[in-house]
């Protein structure tokens, strides 16, 4: 067991964590690192994927055995971890101008899936050396019930007498809603340049949301997509004050490519405020062929998805399109007989709701308005 002062709360690493002086280590296997991890970490794996998969059938059949062969393993690994602690030292000492082996002020903060063995590893070592060196309660897995419980509400792997907290509670989500090429992503770009709170979902999914939005395998994990979006919030200072506030949202349907939203987090934007955010087609379809900047032959592959919706006569008007160069024409074909289709049976013609509906004939004076908005519903 480690001292006591020599362990961190998840809560206190994120609210004090400065990469100036202080390093966070992931020391998972690489494949757990890359599913996901906490914000700010580097990778320094005391068990390739491998060997945690060769000491895991191991402990099956001898757990003595697994753990001597594995403490061998992590032995051996560490002694080539340590030469990239230093690396880390040296660049620190060559910026503050101290010598190399004067007790480094600069924090180690290690953690693995619980907070356990490999972890445990480093941390012996590094702290014999005399390194500044700390772990964090409960590892990776403390960090992942910070998030489920803000994106979920609850978190599967907490006693239900934990399973209470909803961050999200105190805050008011407002979706932006309209046909596609509006500029609905843009919109949120400009409202977060001028102050307002934002979520990006398409961003951080790394895809559009449409059949032409983008790959799958382009896609973070489902986890890592969690996480993006909890640190996003978290950093925006949503999560701590409990206070409440507004945060603008794109509508999306429940899936983005292959990711979902969060149960908690969708939830809040279906019950949420809505706008309506509107272009004329003429308007949409050329925005539309300017942001499909893919290669024809990416373009057409990602449209040959779609050509059970359309008849065969526009899909090939719309292949011709693209293979003279007219984009634009292209656009304004999915739109028509595609697109607007879907969009128009949740206008404001159609349903109610909308707090607000905004048309204009450009850009410029959509995202006026939409400022406006914003502006006015802060002072609420």
């Amino acid at each position: 067991m480690q001292p006591s002062y020599k362990i961190k709360k998840i809560d206190d690493v994120l609210n004090e964590f400065q990469p100036e002086r202080q390093t966070l280590i992931d020391v998972r296997s690489p494949s757990e690192f890359a599913e996901d991890h906490i914000p700010g970490a580097v990778n320094l794996p005391v068990l390739s994927d491998e060997q945690r998969a060769m000491v895991g059938t191991m402990y099956r059949a001898n757990s003595f055995e697994a753990r001597h062969h594995g403490a061998a393993l992590v032995s051996a690994n560490i002694a080539g971890i340590l030469p990239r602690i230093e690396e880390i030292v040296r660049e620190d000492m060559a910026q503050s101008g101290e010598r190399l082996y004067h007790k480094p002020q600069r924090e180690f903060i290690l953690y693995c899936w619980r907070g356990g063995m490999r972890s445990s590893s480093l941390f012996v070592v590094m702290d014999l050396i005399g390194y500044r060196c700390f772990l964090i309660e409960g590892g990776y897995r403390s960090y992942r019930r910070l998030v489920n419980g803000t994106l979920y509400g609850t978190d599967p792997d907490s006693p239900a007498s934990e399973n209470s907290r909803d961050s999200l509670e105190h805050l008011t989500f407002i979706t932006i809603h309209g046909p596609s090429g509006s500029g609905k992503s843009e919109l949120l770009h400009v409202l977060r340049e001028h102050g307002f709170s934002v979520l990006d979902l398409e961003r951080y999914a790394n895809h559009k949301g449409s059949l032409l939005g983008g790959d799958f395998q382009s896609q973070p994990s489902q986890k890592g997509f969690e996480s993006l979006l909890w640190n996003d919030l978290y950093k925006q200072g949503l999560l701590q004050s409990g206070r409440p506030g507004v945060v603008f949202v794109e509508g999306e349907s429940r899936k983005i490519g292959r990711l979902a939203l969060p149960g908690l987090l969708y939830e809040k934007m279906c019950n949420g405020e809505k706008i309506w955010a509107e272009l004329p087609v003429q308007e949409r379809a050329v925005r539309l062929a300017a942001e499909y900047a893919e290669s024809d032959s990416v373009l057409i592959e990602r449209l040959t998805r779609m050509k059970s919706m359309l008849s065969g006569a526009v899909f090939q008007e719309i292949l011709s399109s693209v293979e003279r160069q007219d984009r634009t024409h292209a656009a304004l074909l999915l739109l028509n007989e595609h697109y607007d289709r879907y969009y128009r049976k949740a206008a404001p013609e159609k349903v109610g709701g909308y707090t607000a509906v905004i048309k204009e004939a450009s850009f410029d004076l959509l995202q006026d308005r939409m400022l406006r908005f914003a502006r006015e519903r802060s002072r609420h």
